[in-house]
């Protein structure tokens, strides 16, 4: 639980870390040939940059289906954003949007404006999105011209990764 005040709290909620996908015997063996292909491809070629690469995201990618994701709070205040332990004031976001498809999505997104930072992601669960977006309205613009999740989430979300 976050220990600093930042002002009152609008929304508050828990999130898992990471999705943690249901995968088939299947999926194992096609990212099993995936990862062979691959790393003879990068021996055969002699980029072992690119071979280290390959090793490096499979060791994680085991590491990440053997564990559980732990459950964090997420909160929306009149100061910022608490995720567990840290804090992001208004000032360090650039701007927010809702994506909300009963039954498939329901998740906000907001950019950093230090373009190093990667976006921010949370679902939104049993969160009410027109009472959040019109409260984070006060605080920050919203991106317009996006209305569905980012491709790279659709595609990790898609092929389970």
């Amino acid at each position: 639980m976050p220990t600093a005040d930042h002002g009152k709290t609008f929304f508050s909620w828990r999130i898992e870390e990471f999705t943690k996908h249901a995968r088939s015997n299947w999926w194992y063996a096609g990212a099993a040939l995936i990862f062979v292909v691959l790393l003879g491809y990068a021996i055969a070629t002699l980029n072992f940059l690119f071979a280290l690469i390959v090793i490096i995201i499979a060791i994680l990618m085991i590491l990440t289906s053997t564990r559980e994701p732990r459950k964090i709070q997420f909160a929306i205040t009149e100061d910022g954003l608490e995720i567990d332990e840290d804090f992001f004031p208004w000032n360090m976001l650039k701007d927010f949007w809702i994506v909300y498809n009963p039954g498939d999505i329901k998740c906000l997104y907001a950019n950093f404006r230090n373009v190093m930072r990667p976006r921010l992601s949370a679902p939104l669960d049993s969160q009410d999105p027109v009472a959040m977006r019109e409260t984070m309205l006060r605080y920050l613009p919203e991106d317009d011209t996006r209305h569905d999740e980012p491709f790279s989430e659709y595609l990790g979300r898609v092929l389970k990764i």
